[in-house]
């Protein structure tokens, strides 16, 4: 796959792998941009297999996202599994100018950051 703005960024991961490893916690991306999938029939299987296990979501809502990110945070969402979000204050998403968002974001997102560097700041002081 191409590289693209609208995914986590290697940096992106770097920080996360930081802010992870200072909590003994393991950390596994699912990104788009890796190749992960044998065919593209293994993914929806390898997905919802992976958030099964995840105790908690981190996704990026600050572009406009396909069908596949909808289900993933809905399926994740239906296991209980808390959901936090980059979720722009001016987007597709969310404005804030209106008071709007998402319903699916507004349902399924359990906190949300406008920028990447705010939610890993949450994440550096939140208590796992």
């Amino acid at each position: 796959m191409n590289p693209s703005k609208n995914y986590w960024t290697k940096e992106d991961e770097y920080e996360l792998e930081n802010i992870f490893n200072k909590k003994k916690l393991k950390l596994k991306v699912m990104n788009p941009n890796d190749d992960l999938y044998q065919t593209i029939a293994d993914l929806y299987d390898y997905e919802m297999n992976y958030i099964s296990e995840c105790d908690f979501i981190l996704v990026d809502l600050s572009e406009r996202r396909g069908m596949g990110v909808g289900y993933e945070l809905q399926y994740a969402y239906s296991k209980n599994i808390p959901i936090y979000a980059v979720l722009p204050n001016i987007g597709y998403y969310k404005n804030s100018e209106t008071g709007y968002i998402h319903p699916f974001a507004r349902k399924t997102v359990t906190d949300s950051f406008e920028t990447k560097e705010k939610l890993f700041y949450y994440l550096n002081e939140k208590k796992f």
